[in-house]
Formats: C-alpha cells, sequence, structure tokens
C-alpha cells in the first residue's frame, strides 16, 4: 500500500494525551489494566468463594479479566485520530443509523416485557430464582436487538 511521504504514518494503537505529551496508548492502558485487575480479582475472589481468601479463585480471575480490563482502559484512553485505519465520523456511518434504530425499539420492547413481567409476578409468585427471569429477559433483548438490526441493514 502507497503511503503519502508527506503524511506521517500513524500508529497501530494510536496515542493518548498525558498533560502536553502523547504518549503510546497501550502503555498507560496495560498498567491501569494490571492494576484495575488486580484490585477487580482480589474483590472477585474475597465475594465468590466461602474461605476467607482462596488463591486459586484470585488468579483464575486475575487471568480471565486482564486482556477486558487493559481493552477497556484503552479505549477510554486513546485519541481515535491517532489510530491508523480509524473511521472518520463513526456516529454518522449507515451503521451508527442501524445501531440507533435497533437500541430505540429493543429500548421499546424492554418497557413492554418488563411492565408485563411486573403485572404477572405481582400475581403470580414465581417458585423459581427471579434472577432468571431477568437473565431470560436479557437474552431476549440481545435476540430482539440482533433480529432488528439485521432487518434494518437488509433494508438499507
Amino acid at each position: 500500500m502507497a503511503q503519502d511521504n508527506d503524511a506521517p504514518l500513524l500508529p497501530r494503537w494510536g496515542y493518548t494525551k498525558l498533560g502536553r505529551r502523547k504518549i503510546p496508548a497501550w502503555k498507560p492502558a496495560l498498567a491501569l489494566g494490571l492494576v484495575t485487575d488486580g484490585v477487580a480479582s482480589l474483590l472477585a475472589a474475597f465475594l465468590t468463594t466461602s474461605d476467607p481468601f482462596n488463591a486459586l479463585a484470585f488468579f483464575v480471575f486475575l487471568v480471565f479479566l486482564w486482556a477486558p480490563l487493559t481493552m477497556l482502559w484503552w479505549v477510554a484512553l486513546v485519541d481515535r485520530k491517532t489510530v491508523r485505519g480509524a473511521t472518520r465520523d463513526p456516529e454518522k456511518s449507515i451503521e451508527s443509523t442501524w445501531y440507533s434504530g435497533a437500541a430505540e425499539g429493543v429500548f421499546h420492547d424492554l418497557m413492554i416485557i418488563m411492565g408485563l413481567g411486573a403485572v404477572a409476578t405481582t400475581w403470580w409468585k414465581p417458585s423459581f430464582d427471579t434472577s432468571w427471569f431477568f437473565l431470560g429477559a436479557c437474552v431476549v433483548m440481545m435476540l430482539d436487538f440482533s433480529l432488528r438490526y439485521a432487518i434494518l441493514r437488509a433494508r438499507s
């Protein structure tokens, strides 16, 4: 791929501003991800086990939370304009329009389902844990969103 000699080559992972300096965004994201990972893993190990502290649970959470938390920090810190290949004005893209339309429809469905669920559980006291109801409603909303997004995408 030919690169214009006048245009600077943007880094793959972008920069973040720290005061007046621009530093690669992956560096603070990695550091903050590790700190957040340690705190979250410690908290999870205390809350999910019956022992006062379970080292195995801590290390399992540490391993599985590290990458998502680091990526979350990177998304929060990176300046989009400094990422090579990033789409300009993503909020004006057609995908953003599809997303907004699907989310709007799902919100209305969510109000209807939760309202009907509240009315139904007023008269009928379920014998199961209500967290299963909310989990089921969440799955239905995800499927509803996927279907609405696909329909909007197919129509345009």
